[in-house]
This record gives C-alpha cells, structure tokens and sequence, in this order.
C-alpha cells in the first residue's frame, strides 16, 4: 500500500532549494564532490547512509566508529579510521579530525549521532570554510540538541508539551508532588554528554521511586517530564531553509525508554502532527534532515510533542525500505540540487533490528522489562501474548525487512547473525565463570 505525501513543496522556490551560495553550487556543478567523511558509531544510520552513497560511486571515509565491527565490514565504506571522540580533550579530538580531512582530502562530513553534532557544532568555527558540514545552521542547532530549548520552542508556536521542569538535586522533587502526580520521566538536556556515551532517559511509577533511584553520577541539571500515556511515533523530515520538503511517519511497535525502538511500521501521515512539525522548522530555519518524537494517544487523538533530533535517526532502514532514500534526497540538498523526492512511500512496513528485537521479544516472553544489567533505557511497553506470537510469525515467515539487511551489502548482517548465534554460549559461558 501507499501513502500519499502531502504537496509538501508547494511553496518552495527554487533559491530555497539550494543552501549553498551561488558561487558554491557553481564550483560543486564543475567538480562533483566524490570524498565523504561520515562520522558515528551507529550502525542502524552509518549503513544506510554508507550504501546509499556508497551506490552513487562517492568515497567513503568513516571515523569515531568505536571499531564497530558491522561498520568495518561493509564494503561501501573505503575505510575505518581509528580515531576517538574525546570531548574531555577538544583540541587534540580536532587536532586529529583535520589532519584526517587534509590527508584524504576530505571534501564533505556527515555527522551521524549527537555526540558528534555537539562537538562539530561548538568546533564549527574552526572547521575549514571549503568543507562541507551535513548539519543545520549554529542557531538550529543549539535549540534541537537542548531539550529545554526545544520545550520553550515548541510552548511559544502552541504546540503541545508534556508537563516539565528541570531539576537538579532529588530535594527538589519534594516540592513538585502536587505538579507530577503520577508517572514521570528523568531525562538529561542533551542525549550525549559530548563523547561516545550515550545519556539515557529513566522511567519511574512516581516521584518517591525517582527521588530513591536519582542517577548519582550524573552533574548538572536534568528534565524532569510527566510521562504521556499513548504510543510513540515520529515524524522523519528533511528541510531547507524553513521549508519542509520530504516528511514520512512511524509507530514504534517494540520500544525501550532510551534506545529508541527495535520494530517499527511506517504509517501514513497525521496532518495535526506535520503541522507541529512544519511550523517549528519553519520558526527554526532549518535545513537538513532530523525527526520530531511524538506520543499520541490512540483512544482520544491527543499528542505532545517530545524532542527533535537534528540528525539522521535510529529507524532510517525503515525510511528507505518505505520508499524514501532520505540520504541520497540529502546529499542532492547538500551540493546543490533539487532534490529528486517521490511523491509516495508505502505504509505498512515494517523493519526491525534483528539481534535487539530478539532480545527484546525474549523479555517481553519471559516477563522480563527491564534491563538485568541494572543500566537504564530498556523499560519496554508492553504488547499481549497474541501481538507477541503474531509478530515472532511474521519474523519466522520473513514477511519484515531487517535493519542489516543489503542483498549487495551481506558482511554486516553475516556479523550480526553470528553475534545473535554466540550470544547464547557467551551468556552461559559468563554464568558458568560465576558460579
């Protein structure tokens, strides 16, 4: 089945197309840009990216990849370099970024998690002027990568919030009873603490359970959220300068409270929730790709609007399993062209993360939900036992796409078979060291 997207582009002029200066565009159709650094250590964004622009001929760079052993696999990707994001140690992490980009003559970096858009943004000026930076603009920036600032944005154009304050010490909570009377999440402003470390959000059934249970290695302030009852979907979009020109909608089918999701389904889009979208990009000037995280009650229609992330997202492989090739649409934004979108994308898809969905499907089984390890981000919603046998059947009957999946790409998901397959015999062989 289809969807019909919207005339998204209906207001666009030509000028708002391109991003780049005239002189630019011209020097870019002279001499086609063909080296790019990609920069992340997620291989749900860096693979489809990498094959993409891998397919287009382009030479593929990738750095701050934790050595992910599906990232050095793929064969789209030239090579892996070895270099670390230390934010604790900008000057040397830069120092080492640029001598990267002069020995490979990098032309273009794509920044791909938000540890590494941090740290381009508060580097951004000493990054050479000729590089081209897969990213929005400083102002954009600093407000979708600020949970805060995102709330006050979002609070000023009369979208709707999640009731919200930042806190910094549990004493605070005492006085929040009356504000916060159920279920609450603790979330920190920024999704990474500008290395690698991802920062998690934690749910709590109250404010005594969060007061108990406050991370005690976390400094400086946190939001402290009223937890929206109702289902998580995402509006995926790709902008420029204001003017929103492709968007597609998701529902997480298997989620955890900071991971993001393991199955996803693309589903057609909800005029209310690309209203939200368009006049926050539009307030935003915003050019480039990113996603709107959205819960919507399915009882009664009513939604809030969570965060933005100003990136690439974790369910890209569902975007162009549906039909939208959301990184080659932005490499055509990026040097200059019009963007080649479709005006369809099929919903009902359904893409999932083989190795955590598993994991996920198993703790959902066993009545498991939250993560033994003692980390946060894997508190789950729950699904029935009937949704549950139902979607194990569609993955037994091959009837979903898988994350890893390229049938001209097969090493990475060769890899993550074999780590599905040795998780057993690890497990058993870490229980048996133990007892």
């Amino acid at each position: 089945m289809t969807a019909l997207i919207p005339n998204l582009t209906e207001d666009i002029e030509s000028s708002a197309i391109l991003s780049l200066s005239v002189a630019d565009s011209v020097h870019d159709r002279m001499k086609p840009l063909s080296r790019l650094l990609i920069l992340g250590n997620d291989a749900r964004t860096v693979l489809p990216i990498a094959r993409s622009l891998g397919r287009l001929g382009l030479e593929l760079h990738l750095n701050w990849s934790d050595n992910n052993p599906l990232l050095k696999c793929s064969r789209f990707i030239l090579k892996c370099h070895s270099d670390a994001l230390d934010a604790q140690q900008p000057a040397e992490t830069l120092k080492r970024l640029l001598a990267c980009i002069e020995k490979y003559s990098i032309e273009a970096i794509l920044p791909t998690s938000d540890a590494a858009c941090i740290f381009l943004q508060q580097s951004r000026s000493k990054i050479p002027q000729h590089l081209l930076l897969g990213m929005s603009d400083a102002a954009a920036c600093d407000v979708v990568f600020n949970k805060k600032l995102t709330a006050q944005l979002a609070r000023s154009l009369n979208i709707a919030v999640p009731a919200q304050q930042i806190v910094s010490t549990p004493q605070e909570l005492v006085l929040l009873k009356n504000q916060f009377p159920g279920k609450v999440a603790l979330k920190p402003l920024y999704s990474s603490n500008g290395n690698r470390r991802k920062q998690f959000a934690s749910l709590f059934p109250d404010l005594k359970s969060c007061q108990e249970n406050w991370p005690r290695d976390h400094i400086g302030p946190l939001q402290l959220q009223e937890y929206f009852e109702g289902e998580a979907q995402g509006v995926v979009f790709m902008a420029s300068e204001g003017t929103l020109i492709l968007a597609m909608q998701h529902r997480r089918l298997h989620e955890t409270s900071g991971h993001g999701s393991t199955y996803r389904e693309s589903i057609p889009l909800n005029p209310e929730l690309v209203g939200a979208t368009k006049k926050m990009l539009k307030e935003l000037k915003y050019t480039g790709v990113g996603m709107c995280e959205f819960r919507v009650n399915p009882e009664n229609g009513e939604w809030v609007l969570l965060e933005i992330n100003g990136r690439f997202w974790g369910s890209l492989p569902l975007a162009i399993n549906a039909g939208l090739d959301f990184p080659y649409y932005y490499w055509q934004l990026l040097t200059g062209n019009k963007p080649d979108v479709p005006e369809v994308y099929r919903h009902g898809v359904r893409c999932r993360n083989l190795r955590q969905d598993l994991r996920w499907m198993w703790r959902q089984f066993v009545g498991n939900q939250s993560d033994p390890y003692g980390t946060n981000g894997w508190k789950m919603n729950s699904i029935s036992r009937f949704e549950l046998f139902t979607h194990a059947f569609r993955l037994l009957t091959f009837q979903d796409h898988l994350d890893y999946y390229s049938r001209d790409d097969l090493r990475p998901f060769l890899q993550e078979i074999k780590a599905v397959l040795s998780a057993p015999i690890r497990r058993w062989k870490k229980s048996s060291s133990s007892s």
